[in-house]
């Protein structure tokens, strides 16, 4: 079965890829720049919304594994933001769904995020029937992507799965744990000992493996399945398990948590301060039970990008 991959050149798409091929699939990685893996076949679209040459680059493909996007976030969901993010996030989804349904792809697996849900949890965690209530225009943005995909494959006669994640962690990973590293390594304190929150986040390892199960498992089509390890960690365990240069120990400090709101409220980053204050609780139990699924048991610190 060859899987096409679009975004191979990222975190999770070149991870996948050699995921693909050690479970004896055949990935080919769909980029707009030159691939850097030479084992695996590329065929470059500079273009995601140029359909024609995303039919040619789709061709033999079984299944689409669409993981494209655009993730860096502003702080808020301004109309020049979501007009940004919709080129890639929505626009280009759309383009390549009608791409893979003209050159016979039979499924799209598409990669969203559990920021359709919403930025936080207050007691009860994010389930499969939770309603969508994103915030920022990346998540509005997945949101609509989603609703775009959900009628196209219905109209064209694809089968389309859904797979929401929260934080993914593993090496290579940007973002938030890579600037809590850095703050690490350079000794800046963070007054984030008193922390007692629960964040759900999933390792690479297993988002891989969710990934492929989806690709070909005959209950995935028509499913919204959320993604996680299943162990949501506080903060400040999260801050303490960073692996970072020359093995640089966290000072964490303890701050009243409505201390860090209020200094979030003066400087403007609300949004900031409380993903890393907040909860975001994710049950996996509907994907574990429709696909007979279970995330591995990881070791964080072998998982967690290094410094």
């Amino acid at each position: 079965m060859k899987i096409g991959v679009t975004g191979a050149n990222g975190f999770v798409g070149q991870a996948l890829c050699l995921y693909l091929m050690e479970k004896g699939y055949l990935p080919l990685a769909i980029t707009r720049r030159a691939f850097n893996q030479p084992d695996i076949p590329n065929r470059i679209v500079p273009i995601l919304t140029d359909e024609v040459a995303l039919t040619n680059a789709l061709q033999d493909c079984d299944v689409l594994v669409h993981l494209a996007s655009r993730t860096h976030m502003p702080t808020e969901p301004t109309d020049n933001a979501l007009v940004d993010y919709r080129q890639v996030n929505v626009d280009a989804a759309i383009a390549t769904a009608r791409a893979a349904a003209a050159a016979g792809v039979k499924r799209i697996v598409y990669m969203s995020s559990i920021k359709v849900n919403g930025e936080g949890t207050h007691g009860q965690p994010f389930t499969t029937n939770s309603p969508p209530q994103p915030e920022d225009a990346y998540g509005i943005t997945k949101y609509e992507a989603e609703l775009a995909l959900g009628q196209i494959t219905q109209e064209l006669g694809l089968e389309l799965v859904i797979i929401r994640s929260p934080l993914i962690y593993g090496k290579g990973a940007k973002g938030n744990l890579a600037r809590l590293q850095d703050a690490i390594s350079r000794g800046i304190p963070l007054p984030l000992a008193s922390i007692r929150n629960k964040r759900d986040l999933i390792s690479l390892p297993n988002l891989c493996d969710l990934i492929t199960t989806c690709v070909a498992h005959p209950q995935a089509p028509g499913q919204v399945f959320l993604a996680a390890d299943g162990i949501p960690r506080s903060t400040s365990e999260i801050i303490q398990l960073l692996p970072t240069r020359e093995g640089r120990k966290p000072r964490l400090l303890p701050c009243p948590k409505s201390l860090l709101q209020l200094a979030g409220r003066l400087v403007g980053k609300q949004a900031q301060i409380q993903r890393l204050i907040g909860d975001l609780e994710v049950d996996i139990s509907h994907t574990k039970e429709t696909l007979n699924w279970q995330p591995s048991p990881v070791c964080p610190q072998s998982s967690l990008p290094k410094p």
